[in-house]
């Protein structure tokens, strides 16, 4: 389902108008995205929880050349989804 697809059923499903919905969807991401950011944890029940873990610094490999690489340590992104969410998948 690609966003506007979803724009599209969310306004059908609440009787607002796809800019509305657009709105809202655009200020979720923010909201989520700024929260993440600075290390607070969103969870959406039904969903999942957003939040953020720190990469460890390694050694990788340059597929092309062979050669030994240095990867630093950087923060990521964490999305873990939820049961609920699991079981209606499977």
């Amino acid at each position: 389902m690609t966003r506007s697809q979803l724009i599209a059923k969310l306004a059908e499903e609440t009787m607002m108008t796809k800019s509305e919905i657009e709105s809202v969807l655009k200020a979720q991401t923010k909201i989520v995205t700024e929260a993440v950011a600075s290390d607070d944890t969103v969870e959406l029940t039904g969903l999942g929880k957003f939040s953020r873990i720190e990469r460890k610094a390694r050694q990788g490999v340059n597929p092309s050349t062979g050669a030994k690489i240095s990867i630093a340590a950087k923060m990521a992104p964490k999305f873990k989804v939820s049961k609920s969410l699991k079981d209606a998948v499977v």
